[in-house]
């Protein structure tokens, strides 16, 4: 894998040429600047050097903290990130070294927010999959309290440990303070999953929390205590 390749790109707006340098993997260690663009996914910005365009160029990449032994690989097309999960998981053509099945914490991802999203939490040292479980609490909450729009996407984002949540519609996007309380809730109602993070499924995303709900619902998940209060606002 490159890490770099400088590409010929062209200006939707003024069809004019310039040059965008696209990445095949970013260490957060190694590239601490290219980390920080990732993260506020600056990275897939360009401005046209002819007319001044801002353009996003999408691309797949994969993100590894070596430090926690972290990493996130982000593919567009589902039939990439499947080949991709089959190599974290050692079943494909190119598995990943032999010495290394179990040691890292491994995750496919199919949207740029997804990948930030993950980033946050793993840098706040807390468990995607609770953080999932969590996001599926706030969709009821959403469809409950704004029953005229549709949450397209639901995303977590922040910083040190605090969180916001973020519902893309058609007609915007609707955020709210995210209340770590029903976080922790999701960790005493789901002691089964407190097994170590690493060498598990690497796809962990809405699809998965619905699986883990079974025949649960969110009034048997949380008490009158955690979220009964909790009002998400548009900001």
């Amino acid at each position: 894998m490159e890490k770099a390749v400088e590409k010929t790109v062209t200006c939707p707006k003024c069809q004019g040429e310039g040059k965008f340098t696209v990445y095949g993997s970013i260490n957060s260690v190694q590239d601490p600047e290219l980390t920080e663009k990732l993260k506020n996914l600056s990275l897939f910005d360009y401005t046209c050097p002819h007319c001044n365009a801002r353009v996003t160029f999408d691309y797949g990449l994969l993100y590894h903290d070596m430090d926690k032994r972290i990493m996130i690989y982000y593919k567009r097309k589902e039939a990439d990130a499947k080949k991709v999960a089959d190599m974290f998981l050692g079943r494909g053509i190119y598995d990943v070294a032999e010495d290394l099945q179990g040691k890292y914490l491994y995750r496919v991802v199919r949207r740029k927010r997804q990948l930030r999203e993950k980033i946050a939490i793993f840098d706040a040292n807390l468990d995607d999959r609770y953080m999932e479980l969590a996001k599926l609490f706030y969709l009821t909450k959403f469809e409950a309290d704004y029953p005229d729009l549709e949450a397209e996407w639901i995303y977590i984002y922040g910083k040190d440990g605090v969180f916001y949540i973020a519902f893309s519609t058609k007609e915007g996007e609707i955020s709210t303070n995210f209340d770590m309380a029903v976080y922790t809730h999701m960790k005493e109602v789901f002691p089964e999953l407190s097994d170590s993070l690493r060498g598990g499924e690497v796809f962990i995303d809405q699809e998965w929390a619905m699986k883990q709900m079974n025949n649960r619902t969110m009034g048997d998940l949380l008490t009158g205590a955690v979220g009964s209060d909790l009002k998400i606002t548009i900001s």
